[in-house]
This record gives structure tokens, sequence and C-alpha cells, in this order.
């Protein structure tokens, strides 16, 4: 049943959790709620990710990426509450009580000066109010989704954060223009000492894939549907899962454990660097299969957000099977979707040990997600030259 508390700071953190299977979510209007005109849509991305990609600064920005979304879960737990976000490779989509805007857009400011002068990237950060989303006539639902105890997943159905999104790119004066460090950043939590992460056992590659369905009262329906087909080809949840326990593994990599350092403290941290060393060399010893059996569970490989992502462990076959099944429907111009298959994966995590609470942000090895968004563009971009 959804909680019926609105339009304060806890109407995330009220909102039922419900564990029955994404696709009977998806294709329930039942489990989701309106989101509150009060709050507030941040969004974050590195303008020119393709680029950045081929220079082989991937993991850069997904780092960048992922630490977006723990600033905003970490500045939450200080105002007692919980925030729902999306990951997206090259950024992240994140929903915020009022009262928590101008701090959060502060910390964001800081992330991104510490991106430029670290990482030679741009992060940008913008919001916008659901009060506006809603008066320029698009919705915003959302639900909260148990992946497992450890790990509650926001998901979105409707245009909103479409919307949301163009805007703040496309619109200067959405973006923030605050020059941040005016506090040191609080990414307790970030973890980024993990090695790429290869298919599990039988399998061949990554797919990672993004559907767009452009009649939005529709897509429920036809996500579901194509979840149904993917089943079909590649198996249930678990077995097309692209982690597992097994495949987990520290890095021992300076240059890996160097990153995270500058993401963390803006600058090089020898004793952090030292004791990463450290945990992974005794990791890698005492290997505690329960901890990883965690990491591997939560972890976001399939989420909506108006569009469908999802990251898949299969072979070619199954590929080749499925992408036959989707470009015979796109051709009937029910969707759009793009593609990018990689030999790995790689993960950046949120972790609170005492809670035993756990969030991954996964992509494909090279910007799986970037790449697959890079084609669909393509393809808005021919469709509207044809028009």
């Amino acid at each position: 049943m959804i909680a019926k508390t609105k339009q304060t700071k806890q109407f995330y953190r009220d909102l039922s959790s419900v564990k029955k299977p994404f696709k009977e979510v998806i294709q329930s209007g039942k489990f989701f709620e309106k989101v509150p005109n009060d709050w507030v849509v941040v969004v974050t991305d590195i303008k020119g990710s393709t680029r950045a990609f081929s220079k082989g600064k991937y993991e850069e920005v997904n780092i960048a990426a992922a630490s977006s979304v723990i600033i905003g879960i970490n500045l939450a737990k200080q105002y007692k509450t919980e925030i729902p976000f999306i990951y997206g490779g090259d950024g992240a989509t994140l929903l915020v009580p009022p009262e928590m805007k101008e701090t959060l857009l502060e910390d964001l400011a800081t992330l991104r000066h510490n991106t430029r002068k670290r990482f030679k990237l741009n992060l940008r950060v913008g919001s916008i109010s659901v009060k506006e989303i809603h008066e320029n006539g698009y919705n915003l639902k959302i639900a909260k989704y148990a992946v497992t105890r450890n790990y509650q997943q926001a998901i979105f159905i409707d245009s909103g954060l479409y919307f949301a999104e163009k805007v703040i790119k496309d619109n200067f004066s959405y973006q923030t223009h605050k020059k941040g460090g005016k506090r040191p950043l609080n990414l307790s939590g970030l973890q980024c000492r993990w090695n790429v992460i290869r298919p599990p056992e039988n399998k061949e590659e990554i797919f990672c894939l993004i559907v767009d369905v452009e009649n939005k009262e529709k897509h429920q329906k036809i996500y579901a549907e194509i979840l149904s087909k993917i089943d079909s080809i590649y198996g249930t949840f678990e077995k097309r899962h692209p982690v597992k326990k097994e495949d987990i593994s520290h890095t021992l990599k300076i240059q890996d454990l160097h990153r995270e350092s500058l993401v963390k403290f803006g600058r090089l941290k020898i004793e952090h660097i030292v004791k990463r060393l450290f945990e992974g060399t005794i990791e890698r010893i005492f290997k505690n299969s329960k901890y990883h059996h965690l990491l591997a569970l939560a972890t976001d490989t399939l989420k909506v957000d108006g569009t469908l992502k999802t990251i898949i462990a299969g072979n070619i076959t199954q590929r080749k099977k499925l992408l036959e099944y989707l470009e015979a429907k796109e051709s009937l111009g029910l969707f759009s979707f793009g593609y990018h298959s990689a030999p790995s994966t790689t993960m950046t995590c949120f972790v609170e040990p005492k809670t035993e609470r756990f969030v991954n942000f996964l992509d494909g090895t090279g910007g799986g997600y970037i790449q697959a968004a890079k084609m669909l563009k393509k393809k808005f971009y021919n469709n509207q030259k044809k028009q």
C-alpha cells in the first residue's frame, strides 16, 4: 500500500517498498505515486562524455557520476531522510526535498570544481522544480522497488524526467552558478577499488541496452513486453545478471586507488591508498563470500527513468535474437533503441558497512550506456531529418 504522506521531505522514505517482479511493477500503475510539487529534480552530467570515453576516461566519468549520487545520499542522511536517484554512466538524476536543494547544489558545485581540476572533465549541474515540470504538462510518478533487503531502487514512469533533463542541459539558466568549495565533500562510502568484472562463466559478453518509447502512455506495457522477450532469450533476471560474487575482486592498481583519492579528497592522499592496498590484500587472502554476494545482488542492472536501461550477460547468439526482435518492433514505430556490447563491466560502489547497505553503479567497460545513448541519439537525429 502506498504511503499517504505527501508534500514533506519524508515523501520517498515513506513510500512502501514493492517486492513483486520488476515486470509486474512496471506494468501496473497502482504501485506508483505522483511526486510532490515542492520536490526538486537535480541533474548532473559530463559534457562531452563520448569524447572523454574515446580518450580512455570512462572510469573517471563513471566515478564523477556515481559521486554525485553518493553526495546526495550522504546529505539526505544529514537531513534524516531518503532520496531516489538514477545513475546513467556519465551523470545522474536525483530527486530531493526543497530543504536539501541549496546545500546539494553547493556540494555538487564543489564536485564540479574537483572534477574539472583533477580529471579535466566538465560536470554540468542543474535543477528544476517538480511543480514546473507539472505546469509544463509533464507527469512524474515513482515507485520504490526492493531489489534486495540491502538495496531499494527508484522506478520512474511518465515523461517528467525526460523534460527535466532536456531543460537543464539545454538552458543555461537552469544550471547552478555556485562556485562550491565552502565545505569538504562527504563522499564516505565511495569505493572504486574493484577490478573490471568479466562476464560470468559460460557468458561471452556484456550487452547494454536503452529503449525509448515516444508515447509515454504506452511505455509501461511495451517495456514489460520487452522484458518478457529478454527473459525468453537470456533467462531470468538472476541467470542474465552480469555480476557474480566469484567475479568480484579488489584492485591493487595504484592508478585506480589514486583516482578514488582524487575524487574523495580533491588530492592525492597517500595514507588512503595505503589503507586500500592493505584492505585489498587482506580481502584477497580471506575472501568474504557473504559480503561479495551482497555486493553482487545490490547492482542497478535494470532500471526505468522514462527510458528502459539494462545491462545483461549473455552470448552473441542471444544478442542477435534480441536485436532481431527489437529491430522488427522499431520498424513499426513502437520505440527506438540503442545498444553496445562490451567485454566486461566496471563497478563503482557506495557501501555502509554498519548497515550492510550497498549500491553498485554498473556500466559496460568503455562506457556501455553512453555508447548505447549515442546510437539512440543518432536515430532520433536521422528521423528528424526525414520529417
